[in-house]
């Protein structure tokens, strides 16, 4: 017997027939169990191995939903923009959708990456600091973002050099945080 806890994907659909073809009995678990349910379920069924989602799952997550997050806001500052008149549409288009089209995604990545380092410790600590670290790593950087306009002043030019400064750091922080 094996435990199996994979969102619907094709990886799911692959391990379950993998697993009947070999011969063994497949317990699919919910993906929202965390570790007691998981150990009660797996002490139950007796499985001799689970399957489950890997460390960077967290991050895809996060992301995707931070993307359907930042289409939904990006439509209703698109639409004021239009409403208010004069260059604000144009102004907008740039720094939303030029400059910072993945923001969201990132901040919000920052979450996943805690939330998945969580799942995969064995640490009690770090299973309880790594997602609030997480968090307030996207919750600051979204503040920066936010607070950047207003700290550098000087208009639409001043805020683009600026927004070009902070990409590489949202990069370089990404690829540190994937580097773990």
């Amino acid at each position: 017997m094996i435990a199996i806890q994979l969102p619907n994907t094709i990886e799911f659909a692959l391990t379950v027939l993998a697993a009947y073809r070999a011969g063994l009995v497949v317990a699919v678990l919910p993906l929202l169990w965390r570790q007691a349910e998981l150990t009660m379920a797996l002490n139950r069924t007796a499985a001799r191995a689970i399957v489950t989602s890997a460390k960077v799952d967290g991050i895809v997550y996060a992301s995707m939903s931070a993307l359907g997050f930042a289409m939904t806001e990006n439509i209703l500052y698109y639409g004021r923009a239009a409403l208010g008149g004069g260059g604000s549409l144009t102004a907008i288009f740039i720094i939303r959708g030029f400059f910072a089209p993945f923001s969201h995604p990132l901040f919000t990545s920052l979450t996943g990456i805690g939330l998945g380092l969580a799942r995969q410790s064995r640490n009690t600590f770090v299973k309880l600091i790594a997602p609030i670290f997480g968090l307030m790593a996207a919750i600051s950087m979204h503040a920066i973002w936010n607070g950047s306009a207003r700290l550098f002043g000087g208009g639409l030019a001043e805020f683009q050099r600026h927004a070009i400064r902070f990409a590489d750091v949202e990069v370089l922080l990404l690829v540190l945080a994937c580097g773990h």
